[in-house]
């Protein structure tokens, strides 16, 4: 693409654009090159993959002297899951986990992979079976959770999974925090009602899903929800 100037002489991106001259990683270019916006979007579509293979690269260089270090095998880990290589993620996550098991970032990405690959029905590895994930990641979620502060999305997958496996007790209270956190999530009303009736609590699914639809009217999902609800407290006062 054409630039629409020209750097100054003998700067350090002058020298960086000039061949054979001082070689400054690419993304450190595109953040200080003037570039129209459109040009700019392209060279991130077209050059983000390059960074994110050296990314890799010099992950694995560190991994040469260090090993041991548990954090930058975690790393590689989420360098591969962002290049949609699940396999060489989890391998990597559980060499981190093998060295740390308490390794947050690993729990993280080891369970988010492993809850991704059970909703999508799909073996990581040929022979395994896609129903012995939704345990494993509930167990690495778990762990994750436990060494830091409380996320949105890291509670939404746990509480997904918890639903699953007809956890709902343990449900409600991540779906609470994240409704709290986001308010105007319809979704999340819903997913907290399915928990809150569930688990016997009706009459709080059905407050639940009352506000829900109030703030969203289009909120098709939850207005049948709620009306089969009503219907239930209706049979149920007969």
């Amino acid at each position: 693409l054409p630039l629409p100037g020209r750097a100054e002489e003998g700067s350090l991106v002058g020298a960086a654009l000039e061949p054979g001259g001082l070689q400054v990683p690419l993304h450190l270019q595109l953040q200080v090159v003037p570039r129209r916006p459109a040009d700019l979007a392209r060279l991130e579509q077209d050059f983000a993959p390059k960074i994110l293979r050296d990314d890799i690269a010099g992950n694995e260089k560190w991994l040469e002297v260090e090993p041991g270090n548990a954090q930058l095998h975690a790393e590689l880990a989420g360098f591969y899951a962002r290049q949609d290589k699940a396999l060489e993620a989890v391998q990597a996550a559980e060499r981190a986990l093998e060295l740390d098991p308490r390794n947050q970032e690993a729990n993280r990405i080891l369970g988010s992979i492993y809850a991704a690959l059970a909703d999508q029905r799909r073996a990581l590895r040929p022979g395994e079976s896609f129903q012995l994930y939704v345990p494993r990641a509930i167990a690495a979620l778990e762990r994750a959770r436990e060494e830091g502060p409380p996320e949105a999305a890291l509670d939404l997958t746990l509480a997904r999974l918890y639903l699953q496996t007809n956890s709902h007790d343990k449900a409600i209270p991540l779906l609470r925090r994240v409704a709290a956190e986001q308010p105007g999530y319809s979704e999340v009303s819903l997913l907290l009602a399915t928990a809150l009736d569930a688990a016997g609590r009706t009459d709080d699914a059905v407050g639940t899903l009352s506000q829900a639809v109030a703030e969203n009217p289009r909120f098709l999902r939850g207005l049948a929800l709620l009306a089969e609800l009503h219907e239930k407290q209706g049979r149920w006062s007969a």
